[in-house]
């Protein structure tokens, strides 16, 4: 899906704007992507968006487009929204997050995952739209 918008010369996205998980290392748990891979690359992670802002001329909010269902996203999001307020203070933090629906779910941890993110989320963000991943698949 990120390369689809990627590829889309209709969306003018930034070169370096969307972060995901190149490989399975971040496993598929919370934990494992907490204090597993992503503590090894969150500086790597933290140059790019440092980079990102000084290529503009003034910061007002962070948009995070995010699913806390994988390891991933819940625990390396969680990681990272945590660290953000510590360099950007007064920086606002906006999020769009797709909560995973158990229904649908091919995973039984993807709920605990979204559970563990709940404590971030409700710290860090300052708006927060929840998208359902079940109400995104239409059935015609």
């Amino acid at each position: 899906m990120i390369h689809q918008v990627q590829s889309n010369k209709q969306v003018q996205f930034k070169k370096n704007s969307f972060l995901s998980a190149k490989n399975q290392e971040g496993g598929l748990t919370y934990a494992r992507a907490m204090y597993g891979p992503g503590r090894l690359i969150r500086e790597q992670v933290f140059d790019a968006i440092q980079k990102q802002i000084e290529t503009m001329d003034r910061l007002d909010e962070f948009v995070i487009t995010n699913s806390i269902s994988g390891g991933t996203g819940s625990g390396f999001f969680s990681m990272l929204s945590d660290m953000l307020p510590v360099d950007f203070d007064k920086v606002r933090q906006n999020g769009f997050i797709i909560f995973p629906s158990s229904e649908m779910s091919n995973n039984i941890v993807e709920v605990y995952n979204a559970g563990f993110s709940f404590r971030v989320i409700n710290q860090n963000f300052d708006s927060i739209t929840v998208f359902d991943n079940q109400s995104m698949y239409a059935e015609y």
